[in-house]
């Protein structure tokens, strides 16, 4: 019988085969990536133009905005028609707000304007842009309303601006594109 005494240096060794944890670094990569993917969509902002349009080379000249009717009906007692080229106001008008139902069948009603529909026709006889007969482009007419207009006046006050007619070519069409505003 033989006995073997253990080598104590060959105990301290340690197994070639470990575990390493890849957790966080996947972690760690996922959370570079999604950094990178959200700020890749800044990086063609990294300019700002800063021309001043100073004395010097001339630019192209800007352009004049085209004015355009915006008529608030958010007063129940009036309407109030400005004319805006661009910020500033050019003209304004007000129009007393007088509602003429023409059907009201308990469920439905039909509302008209006269005197806005008159107006209207006023305002774009004296100050519309687009009159030319073969002139295709609209007269915008933004149209601001408040939350608790009812549906039968909003509806009344677009007829009152579709109501305006001009000449195109051989037939008539409507003068003004209206755009709805609301607060």
């Amino acid at each position: 019988m033989s006995l073997s005494v253990a080598d104590p240096q060959s105990s301290r060794r340690r197994a070639v085969d470990s575990d390493l944890n890849m957790i966080p670094m996947i972690d760690l990569l996922m959370v570079t990536i999604a950094f990178l993917l959200l700020t890749a969509v800044w990086a063609r902002y990294d300019r700002v133009p800063a021309d001043a349009l100073a004395p010097g080379v001339p630019g192209p000249a800007p352009t004049a905005m085209e004015p355009g009717l915006h008529v608030e009906m958010s007063d129940p007692a009036r309407f109030v028609l400005r004319w805006n080229a661009g910020p500033t106001v050019v003209r304004t008008r007000e129009v007393a707000r007088t509602e003429v139902v023409t059907h009201d069948n308990g469920t439905a009603r039909t509302v008209r304007f006269p005197e806005l529909a008159r107006a209207l026709d006023e305002e774009w006889r004296s100050s519309g842009t687009h009159r030319a007969s073969d002139d295709r482009a609209l007269d915008e007419l933004v149209l601001h309303t408040a939350d608790d207009v009812p549906y039968a006046s909003l509806i009344g006050a677009m007829d009152a601006a579709y109501g305006v007619k001009r000449t195109c070519g051989t037939a008539t069409c409507g003068a003004f594109h209206v755009v709805l505003a609301t607060p």
